[in-house]
């Protein structure tokens, strides 16, 4: 067998590298499943590329070899090794995974599936059974139509960095020669140092030059992309950062000089537009079309299937519905809010765990969280501080947030018996005494409900001890869940110092040993990244036992169709297997509904002056389910005394007069006993069925979310530009709408907006969007709505829809005018005004 070059003393087959990149991508598999607490995976389907299939590529003889050599490097680690094509495993994780309504009835489909990848574009056809599935045989076993080009990520870099090197080189001998070297070279990747022998000198320095060039672009179009609001092909995105890119002005030589140059979004819209799209892209699906005519006998495209790395530069779907739409009639182009280059993974994991799942193992999740686990520390009662613990145990999750030890969900049984280490840096070292509390998720060490080391919260410092700043924090957990906390000041010093915390008990599931309970993987190569994914045997039983339940059918429908706030708890209420934690996530959705109402009806009220002296959102306020019911009774007694009619307050406050409010009231007092550790048997299912229900039908002509990208016109007086919606379980979110009106807002207002009467009106202070940002925080771009207001303004704490830090406004510079601005909305002497002649008009097409 053929051995390439992969060190200057060392060479490997390709099949040898193969197998190593597998073995050392297993291992991290397993440790993963490990650290959940899950099965390891005993079942593997692998993705066959499309790429294969394609006329003049490839013969039969080369997928014989692909499937043989994996068989030999995975089957005696797997009980099953199975196979599958690329535009299947889509089409099954979007029918079995984001369980679309248009994919889940059972009936005949043909779908478009779109694979945009790093390395190739893959255009395929495929039809499924009359029930709805696909067939591992027969006429449907294959797509109808397939067509691969071999343009991904990797030409878009090279279009983009062709177009910044010209643009910047003057010398038309070097423009010259860098085109003839570039048509010369089918991909930079692929190049070797045996294909550098046959170019001179400097043309190994442009091919190195360029290659250096086309590194910094991909990061340049990731944070550009990252940053876009509006994939529109019409969007101003003359407010969009733009990237710095270092670029070569004499290409050919060892030492050339290198200059700064800014890549704009709106220049790269208009690379991949020109260059990528028409270029390339659209004549491939055309092609791909054409060719599933005749297999197709008349049976229109129902849908278009998205996935691959490259599909998540947004304007890869607007180009193919403003570009394809003759061709393609009425067929549903299905957005997605995952990462799309995770797509096929995921679907081959639930292909596998159909294909190979049985009733007869039991799951197992020994040894893990039920919660996150936070750490506060406040050294000689000097203020409290949330470190950001960085974990110096090999395995242990990265926990994210700051204040965070472990994740939710965390699994411990690799580190039962094993101390677990963290390091972190503080404001200023202990010298006296330190206080800690290890918290459920919560930032709140004065909420004893969430504290877990109630009995013993403070260590004292060792005369003589010499630190500084940095602490690391030990745990050792017991298979019992005890779990002993240490604290080691000058840590791999002459004067380390150890001082022995209390134990206490860590929320977590019995340590038992492990069974044999199985797992199934999904493995996707790809040309830039492989992807995997695994599901468990108890996430297949829970979830299979749903399948057949009205209730979580209904939940799944309405997780689509309701504003983010509620659908993202919504979501991962529906989506959680462990009995503990689906406790939780009700809990977090049910809190979540009711804040809902309450902050809407208040700020309704607010915008119409009503008198809200009796509402105590202004004080002592605590965002939890019995505080938030009797502000939201309260409401509902404020507006029967007022006498208005026709408000979205009165639809919200309408199910206090029906049946089931007995039981939403059960489940408050139900939800406060959980939390003080008494048993609760709580039907979360069917009150979230109601009141997600409730507020649907309340949204009617009701759109939330904020305002962007605003302009004046003219000298008119009035603004265009776009208002997003916040709907559906996470972002982006694709509801756009064209906004004219007088109103000029900040983006940061959260707006109700009534389509019908054009009237609109701010949720803002109690909900605010990017706050997270503006405090600096990483992943802060969310909405945070208010959780904590006790009356004074350093009193006030806000926290995000996605859980994560929590924001206290007036501890932020940049956040000091937000603290204000509460301080003086609760004091009643400021309140966004309502607004009037708001206009939106949806892009949706008609």
């Amino acid at each position: 067998m053929r051995q390439q070059q992969v060190s200057s003393s060392h060479k490997r087959s390709v099949l040898g590298m193969s197998k190593d990149f597998i073995e050392g991508l297993l291992i991290d598999v397993e440790a993963y499943v490990d650290r959940q607490g899950g099965s390891r995976p005993s079942h593997v389907l692998i993705a066959e590329p499309l790429s294969i299939e394609e006329e003049g590529k490839a013969s039969g003889q080369w997928l014989s070899n692909y499937r043989s050599a994996l068989q030999t490097i995975l089957g005696h680690k797997f009980e099953n090794v199975g196979f599958m094509p690329e535009p299947f495993a889509v089409f099954q994780y979007y029918r079995y995974g984001f369980r679309h309504p248009l994919l889940t009835a059972g009936r005949k489909h043909v779908a478009l599936v779109l694979d945009f990848g790093g390395g190739t574009f893959d255009v395929s056809v495929i039809e499924t059974t009359v029930e709805g599935d696909i067939s591992l045989s027969g006429k449907n076993s294959k797509p109808l139509s397939a067509k691969s080009i071999p343009i991904g990520g990797f030409f878009i870099n090279r279009m983009i960095a062709e177009d910044l090197l010209f643009n910047s080189i003057e010398d038309k001998w070097v423009k010259k020669n860098s085109r003839k070297l570039l048509g010369a070279i089918d991909s930079f990747q692929s190049l070797t140092e045996t294909d550098e022998q046959r170019f001179t000198a400097a043309e190994v320095n442009f091919i190195r030059n360029f290659g250096r060039l086309v590194d910094e672009v991909e990061s340049a179009k990731v944070s550009i992309c990252n940053s876009i609001l509006s994939w529109d092909l019409s969007a101003n995105l003359e407010r969009a950062p733009s990237y710095l890119v270092n670029v070569p002005t004499q290409p050919f030589e060892t030492d050339s000089p290198w200059i700064e140059v800014s890549l704009r979004a709106n220049r790269l819209r208009e690379i991949f537009v020109q260059k990528v799209w028409r270029a390339h892209l659209q004549e491939a699906v055309t092609e791909g079309l054409e060719r599933a005519k005749n297999e197709l006998k008349g049976q229109p495209i129902a849908v278009v299937l998205l996935s691959g790395g490259s599909t998540n530069i947004g304007w890869t779907k607007e180009l193919v519905d403003s570009d394809l739409r003759r061709l393609l009639g009425a067929a549903v182009i299905i957005e997605i809010s995952d990462n799309y280059q995770e797509v096929v993974a995921k679907g081959l994991a639930i292909e596998c765990a159909r294909r190979f799942y049985t009733e007869q193992h039991d799951g197992d999740f020994g040894a893990v969280t039920y919660n996150r686990l936070n750490l506060s520390l406040r050294p000689d009662s000097k203020k409290l501080e949330w470190c950001s613990f960085k974990p110096q145990t090999d395995g242990l999750p990265t926990p994210g947030d700051k204040g965070t030890l472990l994740p939710s969900a965390s699994g411990l049984r690799a580190f039962i018996d094993t101390p677990m280490h963290w390091k972190a840096r503080m404001n200023s070292g202990p010298t006296q005494f330190l206080e800690y509390h290890f918290l459920k998720s919560s930032f709140d060490p004065t909420d004893t409900d969430c504290v877990q080391n109630i009995l013993d919260q403070k260590v004292y410092t060792p005369r003589g001890t010499k630190h500084g700043q940095f602490i690391e924090v030990e745990l050792v957990v017991r298979e019992d869940g005890t779990a002993s906390p240490t604290f080691v000041y000058g840590k791999g010093k002459d004067s380390e110092k150890r001082v022995v915390g209390a134990p206490f008990f860590l929320d977590m599931t019995f340590a038992s040993e492990p069974n044999l309970a199985e797992g199934y993987l999904g493995i996707d190569f790809g040309t830039a990244t492989s992807s995997v994914s695994s599901v468990s045997e108890a996430d297949v039983r829970a979830l299979s036992s749903r399948a057949f339940d009205r209730s979580w059918l209904d939940l799944n429908e309405l997780i689509q169709a309701l504003p983010y706030c509620l659908s993202s708890p919504l979501r991962d209420y529906v989506a959680q297997t462990d009995q503990h934690q689906l406790k939780e996530c009700g809990r977090h959705s049910f809190e979540a509904f009711l804040t809902y109402i309450c902050f809407v009806c208040y700020c309704e009220f607010r915008s119409l002056e009503m008198d809200l002296g009796s509402v105590s959102l202004d004080r002592n306020f605590r965002r939890s389910a019995g505080p938030l019911l009797r502000e939201i009774r309260e409401l509902a007694r404020i507006l029967k005394k007022s006498g208005k009619e026709g408000l979205l307050s009165e639809r919200l406050l309408s199910f206090l007069d029906d049946p089931i409010y007995q039981q939403i009231d059960s489940t408050v007092s139900g939800v406060a006993r959980g939390k003080h550790g008494q048993a609760a048997d709580i039907d979360f299912s069917s009150v979230l069925i109601f009141l997600g229900n409730l507020v649907q039908d309340s949204h009617r002509n009701i759109v939330v979310g904020n305002f962007e990208s605003l302009r004046k016109i003219g000298f008119s007086g009035r603004h265009s530009g776009i208002f997003r919606e916040f709907k559906g379980a996470s972002q982006p979110f694709s509801e756009l709408y064209d906004y004219s009106g007088e109103g000029d807002f900040s983006p940061e207002f959260v707006y109700v907006v009534n389509l019908e009467t054009g009237r609109a009106f701010s949720l803002t202070p109690l909900l605010i969007w990017g706050l997270g940002s503006l405090a600096g925080q990483m992943n802060g771009e969310d909405l945070y709505f208010l959780d904590v207001n006790l009356g004074r303004e350093n009193e006030v704490r806000y926290v995000k829809v996605k859980i994560g830090e929590p924001v206290s406004p007036h501890e932020h510079s940049d956040t000091a005018e937000v603290a204000e601005a509460t301080s003086l909305f609760f004091k009643g002497s400021w309140a966004p005004e309502p607004v009037e002649g708001v206009e939106l008009r949806s892009r949706k097409r008609a």
